[in-house]
């Protein structure tokens, strides 16, 4: 009996185990690749006051807005009439964040060009024509006062930011 009860124990013990192994999930994230537009003209769709205010952050900052403070900009936003101007403001005050993702005067002197067009890819999602990448490149090569900071808030307040 003793030898039966050491059977069923070790077939019992071996369902145990069977049943208690399991397979280990992995959670795999990957970042879609975005398809650059071609011209400008592609861009038909205006965005929403929300969907700017949440691109202009995220562009600037590298990571989503908080709902917090998404509500906070979204109130400031439809308060005043003039949007332009509150535009112009937000823009302004995220552009100056010690926070915020902006390359040094240095970096983009160093290399206008490669400044440019990613630039371009940032905020337009596409290269610059030629005319766009000699007009920038030329313009902080020939004026060493223009900052990073300067041909972002161009570039941001321009109406091209404002559609998709």
């Amino acid at each position: 009996m003793s030898i039966s009860l050491i059977r069923y124990a070790g077939v019992l013990l071996f369902l145990f185990l069977l049943a208690g192994c399991k397979k280990e999930q992995v959670n795999q994230y990957e970042i879609d690749e975005i398809t650059l537009y071609s011209n400008a003209s592609e861009k038909k769709n205006l965005k929403t006051d929300e969907q700017f205010l949440s691109i202009l952050y995220s562009d600037l900052f590298d990571k989503s807005i908080s709902a917090q403070e998404m509500s906070l900009l979204t109130r400031s936003y439809t308060a005043l009439g003039d949007k332009a101007l509150v535009i112009d403001m937000l823009t302004k005050t995220m552009l100056i964040s010690p926070d915020a993702n902006v390359p040094s005067p240095e970096q983009m002197h160093e290399h206008p060009e490669v400044f440019v067009e990613e630039a371009f890819k940032r905020f337009y999602i596409r290269k610059p024509n030629v005319q766009e990448s000699w007009f920038f490149t030329n313009l902080i090569v020939q004026d060493t006062s223009i900052k990073p900071v300067d041909v972002y808030y161009s570039m941001l307040t321009a109406d091209e930011y404002r559609y998709y």
